[in-house]
């Protein structure tokens, strides 16, 4: 198994009423600008693809009615956005059950608005009932300040250190509570050179262990 010590873990009490029926599935979070995405393409990369299925945050939208994402992203409807993102996860879960295969998905918790320096949940209830584990990448917001204005392919905002270190607060304080409401695992990998080999170990024992 994984070396855990350098991962910090918040363990919701012992199972969940339904746990061992459930497929494992995988969620990655972390403020934007961390390198969710390329992460995920390493992992693809180096893990058995007949174990694991690796799923893009804004796939999960496209993956239910394809070509909705473009509008999605254009819809004001927030109810409508939730039911999309809710039949999403669900179907993301349906997929690893009919499979036998752990899913490993990234995706965002909340955004933040730096004007009114408040937090916009993003999640669904749906996301509770699916999720076996999360993995959340607790990097330092210096470096992510640093690193936003490279990633050209996407409109990152420009986000002081400040407000991105309120914003990785709120979502971790919040991921707790709920991993423990949920009886979700939460392990929380902090930022240095072997992180991505922290990861991928982890996801390796939540596949073999669950």
């Amino acid at each position: 198994m994984a070396n855990l010590q350098d991962n910090h873990f918040i363990v919701a009490a012992e199972a969940g009423p339904s746990s061992h029926q459930k497929p494992v599935v995988i969620g990655i979070y972390g403020i934007q600008g961390r390198g969710k995405s390329t992460l995920l393409k390493v992992m693809q990369e180096a893990l058995n693809d007949s174990d694991f299925g690796f799923v893009d945050g804004s796939s999960i939208i496209d993956s239910v009615v394809p070509g909705v994402l473009t509008a999605f992203k254009g819809c004001e409807d927030e109810k409508q956005k939730e039911v999309c993102r809710q039949d999403a996860i669900r179907y993301i879960g349906k997929q690893c059950t009919e499979e036998a295969r752990t899913g490993i998905v990234v995706g965002h918790f909340m955004l933040w608005n730096e004007e009114k320096e408040i937090a916009k949940l993003i999640y669904t209830s749906s996301d509770w009932t699916t999720y076996t584990h999360i993995l959340y990448l607790d990097f330092s917001p210096n470096t992510i300040a640093k690193r936003r204005p490279k990633d050209s392919g996407r409109d990152r905002g420009d986000f002081s250190v400040e407000n991105l270190r309120q914003w990785q607060g709120q979502e971790k304080k919040q991921l707790q509570e709920l991993c423990r409401l949920h009886y979700i695992l939460l392990a929380v990998v902090s930022s240095n050179s072997t992180t991505l080999s922290k990861v991928m170990a982890l996801a390796h024992d939540f596949h073999l262990h669950t």
